[in-house]
This record gives C-alpha cells, sequence and structure tokens, in this order.
C-alpha cells in the first residue's frame, strides 16, 4: 500500500512596515550636521511588533548620508536611522524590512542654508 507523507509547509512571515514610518523633522538645513530621524516600525500580519528583523534606509539622492541606529528592530519593531545633506533638494527615502520594500510618503526636504 502506498502512503502520502504529509508534510506542512510552515507559512512565510509577512511583515509590513506599520504606518509608523516617520522623519523628524520634514524640512531641514542642507549643512550636513543638522539630521532627520527616520522612525520605522516593522509589524506582522496580525499588528504585533517584529523584533530582529533587519531594517534598510536608503535615500533616492547620492548626496545624503543616511545612517542606520539600529540594524534590526528593537523588541517594539522600531527602527531608528539619520539622514544628513549637504545639497539642497527632496530625498525620497526607500525602507525595506526582511523582502518587504516600501518607499517613504514622507519625504525629506533638504533647504539651501544662507
Amino acid at each position: 500500500m502506498w502512503s502520502r507523507r504529509q508534510t506542512r509547509c510552515r507559512p512565510r512571515r509577512r511583515l509590513r512596515l506599520a504606518p509608523a514610518r516617520r522623519v523628524s523633522p520634514v524640512f531641514v538645513p542642507a549643512d550636513g550636521q543638522t539630521v532627520a530621524v527616520v522612525t520605522v516600525t516593522v509589524r506582522e500580519a496580525f499588528d504585533n511588533p517584529v523584533p530582529e528583523v533587519v531594517v534598510s534606509v536608503m535615500s533616492s539622492r547620492a548626496a545624503d548620508m543616511v545612517v542606520s541606529l539600529e540594524p534590526t528592530s528593537d523588541a517594539d519593531g522600531v527602527v531608528r536611522a539619520r539622514v544628513t545633506s549637504q545639497t539642497a533638494g527632496q530625498s525620497t527615502l526607500t525602507v525595506s524590512a526582511g523582502t518587504e520594500l516600501l518607499i517613504s510618503p514622507a519625504p525629506v526636504d533638504f533647504r539651501a542654508t544662507p
């Protein structure tokens, strides 16, 4: 008699970036020293925070300097990065967490300093 072995596949945990993506402040002097802080919260399908997920924050402009303060999400699923620039203009931030990719709806506007 032939028997079929049943295997259960563990469903892949679907991550999402919660609406708690924030950039503060939105308008930043383009002096290379003033920092905009990007805060991202990683959550799973049931809206629970997901710790220890590698998160990357990138800018649409090569002139910007993005530094992640933590490489992975903390116990609350939160990751922060700092963005500075010496070049005036608007930056769009791209955030990736696990296999999810998101273009931030909150741009950073670097303004020329007098």
